[in-house]
């Protein structure tokens, strides 16, 4: 009975380290593939190189781990060092991919070589360490089948850290307070080995992690301006669906979407967008417009005194974001619709129009691709009236 009450303490540890480390780490992950779409303008390629140094990286971590671990005397102390670094390790990093921008040429666009020595190694420690902790924690179980009971737990703890940011994270708090958070529990795992396992002086590197990390949410809103040099941040916000930024400068507001410019206040295209299409159908028209409506669009639009804009964006903000910054929107004329457009279309929710206007960044990316396909114009020919114009930009 005895040896079973010394064990289970061990057990508890190993099994509280390993639902840390599963949930910091695809959290984590999460969060710098998302910091880092941000920073690289919103270059869908990032994400799958991204994913593969994280890989790449934990596997390494594991190894090398295994290795250590089957030869040291304290794998308690090993892993309690291992959650301290857990937890100061992702903002670090997160600070470090915001800071990315300063290291280029301003003006350039930041291209693969930027990645592979700028991102690539701050992803590899974090992904590495995340790696390194399964086969320590699987030393205080003594057991046989620690092995799989440890990929159990992790599994378990990849799931829960999925789903507590995807479901509340993501919509609560900005990347930096998810890293902080994910910081939190690891410093939650090292004080429980603290108290189970180790010392009461191991009870002090505890809080001073922990109050490093509640102290360093004040550079949370400092760093999240350092991507826009020279625009002064008026308003900036982490969403479902990528980051959402206001910046001014000379009394010019730009409205920025994973680190690419999405509308301007002066911005020219506007009436080249939605005055050649609206000119060519009947007076008061009926108008779809698929994006934000963010500045200029919308006002533009107002001219024709529309008898009705269905205004249809993915991101609720988005869309309060541009209402808040359109001053001419068409009174009493706009509904907007948080969705996808193309499901829009397809449910016919409106309709017919007179003219569906795509205020969409150019398709270079998967997300704008879908707006420029053949497919989606033959949608689009469904919901028009029989003299109807659909209008989009295209960078010449």
């Amino acid at each position: 009975m005895k040896t079973a009450s010394r064990q289970s303490p061990g057990r508890q540890a190993a099994a509280f380290s390993l639902l840390a480390a599963g949930a910091s780490s695809i959290a984590v992950e999460l969060v710098l593939v998302r910091e880092l779409l941000s920073v690289f303008g919103g270059n869908e390629l990032v994400i799958g190189a991204a994913l593969g140094v994280w890989l790449l990286a934990g596997g390494a971590g594991a190894i090398l781990s295994a290795r250590r671990a089957a030869r040291t005397r304290r794998p308690e102390a090993a892993l309690f060092w291992g959650h301290i670094a857990g937890a100061l390790l992702p903002a670090a990093a997160l600070l470090a991919a915001r800071a990315l921008p300063f290291t280029w040429v301003r003006g350039g666009a930041p291209g693969f070589g930027n990645f592979l020595w700028g991102a690539a190694p701050l992803l590899f420690f974090p992904a590495a360490l995340f790696g390194a902790l399964p086969p320590l924690a699987c030393r205080l179980d003594p057991r046989p089948g620690a092995a799989g009971r440890a990929y159990a737990w992790c599994a378990a703890g990849d799931a829960a850290g999925g789903l507590a940011f995807g479901l509340i994270l993501i919509h609560a708090v900005s990347h930096f307070g998810a890293c902080v958070a994910m910081g939190l529990l690891h410093a939650g795992a090292a004080l429980f080995l603290a108290r189970g396992r180790l010392s009461r002086a191991h009870r002090l590197p505890v809080v001073l992690a922990a109050a490093i990390l509640l102290t360093s949410i004040a550079a949370d809103r400092p760093s999240f301006g350092w991507r826009f040099a020279g625009e002064k941040l008026l308003w900036g916000k982490d969403t479902a669906y990528g980051r959402l930024a206001v910046t001014e400068r000379g009394g010019r507001a730009v409205i920025w979407t994973d680190g690419a410019p999405l509308a301007s206040t002066d911005e020219p295209g506007a009436e080249a967008l939605v005055h050649p299409a609206l000119c060519q159908v009947p007076a008061r028209p009926r108008v779809l417009l698929l994006g934000c409506g963010a500045f200029p669009v919308l006002d533009e639009i107002g001219k024709h005194r529309p008898l009705a804009v269905d205004d249809v964006e993915p991101d609720r903000a988005l869309l309060d974001l541009g209402s808040s910054f359109s001053g001419k929107r068409p009174a009493g004329a706009v509904r907007e619709h948080a969705g996808d457009g193309r499901a829009f279309i397809r449910r016919r929710a409106g309709g017919p129009y007179d003219s569906v206007i795509l205020d969409l960044p150019p398709p270079e990316s998967l997300r704008e691709n879908r707006f420029f396909t053949l497919e989606f114009f033959r949608e689009a020919r469904r919901v028009l009236s029989q003299k109807g114009v659909l209008a989009f930009r295209l960078p010449g």
